[in-house]
């Protein structure tokens, strides 16, 4: 692993297991100045420690904004989930242009505050089928007052409604923390393949980031 990857104007950065994206998000987001005294280094973090830290982010809000693309052509919305831990899923009608770009190409993304999820969204089927019972019990167990609502409307019996459920495959979430250092913009992600967790830092030259880690350089 490389770290401490220093950030100059017009050089590019290259030898770095940081995803370019992220790099070129936490550039866009920072109300910091990348200087040529400020760095950004990588260091490991216990997945079960940013799993929680996210499942509470997950859970501030019942309603988050999710993408979907078909053919190059993406859209957004708002939409209700249901999470039981990482993973999530909503109801929706098969007529929605949502579901039809789900069934045409699984991969989406969800955005709530500061945190990013990417993942595949699969259709479960109707809700009234006998292997999905498992949802509706969640979704009465989570959201009580939402599920009698949608109950009484007919909405789980209409031919037309489906369950999406979401598997997330990373979660990435945006803070600024206050570390032994001071004050840093950081970038958690959270990778649920593999069980990997780490933390992106924009910090100032010199800085000893072993207070997070060990860093091989």
């Amino acid at each position: 692993m490389e770290t401490g990857i220093r950030i100059l104007p017009h050089v590019e950065i290259s030898h770095t297991n940081i995803p370019h994206f992220l790099i070129e998000d936490f550039i866009m987001v920072s109300s910091w100045s990348l200087k040529s005294d400020y760095s950004l280094s990588q260091v490991d973090l216990s997945y079960q420690e940013l799993e929680k830290d996210i499942l509470d982010e997950v859970n501030k809000r019942l309603v988050k904004t999710l993408a979907t693309s078909q053919e190059g052509y993406v859209t957004a919305r708002e939409v209700r989930f249901i999470s039981k831990g990482l993973q999530m899923f909503f109801f929706t009608d098969n007529r929605s242009r949502k579901y039809q770009q789900i069934k045409a190409n699984p991969n989406i993304a969800i955005c709530t505050g500061p945190l990013q999820i990417e993942g595949l969204a699969h259709s479960k089927g109707h809700p009234k089928e006998e292997e999905n019972r498992k949802y509706l019990d969640t979704f009465s167990q989570t959201q009580p007052s939402s599920y009698k609502s949608f109950n009484r409307s007919g909405f789980f019996e209409h031919p037309n409604t489906r369950i999406v459920e979401i598997n997330p495959e990373r979660f990435v979430l945006y803070r600024e923390l206050d570390l032994p250092d001071g004050h840093h913009l950081c970038i958690d992600v959270l990778t649920v393949t593999g069980r990997k967790a780490s933390r992106i830092v924009l910090t100032k030259d010199g800085y000893d980031s072993k207070a997070y880690g060990e860093l091989t350089k």
